[in-house]
């Protein structure tokens, strides 16, 4: 029995031939089969369709990427940190209008800000 290479891993999103949503892999089998003195291997996966939680077993030839679960973590880090730096000059602009009127609303405003960013970066795991 040999190691063959998976193209795909858990958590990856990908399209099923045949079907139209997208599916996640949620895991997969080394399959054996020995049939008359030749030995078959191949991996299937198992899928489950996001938007009905349909599960299935499907061979790698029947599946290709949406989205791999390395790029859907850079994008989500990239809109994360865009959201921060948003977050940030908003921040710094109410502190400077703050400096210049004097008025107390734009540094609780400011404040606000960084409250909301403390507690996301906090309880970072849980969302």
């Amino acid at each position: 029995m040999g190691e063959l290479k998976r193209k795909f891993k858990v958590g990856d999103i990908v399209k099923v031939q045949g079907y139209r949503d997208e599916f996640e892999i949620v895991g997969y089998m080394h399959q054996s089969i020995y049939v008359m003195g030749t030995l078959d291997e191949e991996i299937l996966y198992t899928v489950k369709e996001k938007a009905s939680g349909c599960v299935l077993e499907k061979s790698e030839d029947k599946l290709s990427y949406a989205v791999s679960h390395e790029k859907m973590r850079e994008l989500a880090e990239s809109i994360e940190r865009q959201l921060t730096n948003d977050a940030l000059d908003m921040y710094n602009d109410l502190m400077a209008l703050h400096l210049m009127f004097g008025d107390k609303q734009y540094k609780q405003q400011a404040n606000k800000i960084v409250k909301e960013l403390k507690r996301y970066y906090n309880n970072k795991d849980n969302y």
